[in-house]
């Protein structure tokens, strides 16, 4: 798989301007990069490891992206080169 990366990446290009004349611009995009799959309990609070049973939500594929706001909220941190949740 890989090493567990923290990375800046940058939003889509902004679509063309609407006739109206709203402007999207795009923020860059922060976001952790898992090296395997990660799951969530029912109650979205404690990170799971694939094949748990009492997984129950997807929190990001092998080498998916893993938003900041999500890595806050579930207080994630890096051990070794693999996401692990703050006690």
């Amino acid at each position: 798989m890989g090493v567990l990366q923290f990375g800046r990446g940058k939003a889509p290009a902004a679509p063309a301007p609407a006739p109206s004349g709203f402007i999207t611009v795009g923020q860059p995009e922060v976001f952790l990069i898992a090296d395997r799959r990660l799951w969530l309990d029912a109650a979205k609070e404690k990170l799971l490891e694939d094949g748990d049973s009492s997984a129950a939500f997807q929190l990001c594929a092998a080498e998916g992206k893993i938003p900041l706001d999500e890595v806050k909220r579930l207080r994630l941190v890096l051990v070794d080169g693999k996401v692990q949740q703050q006690k």
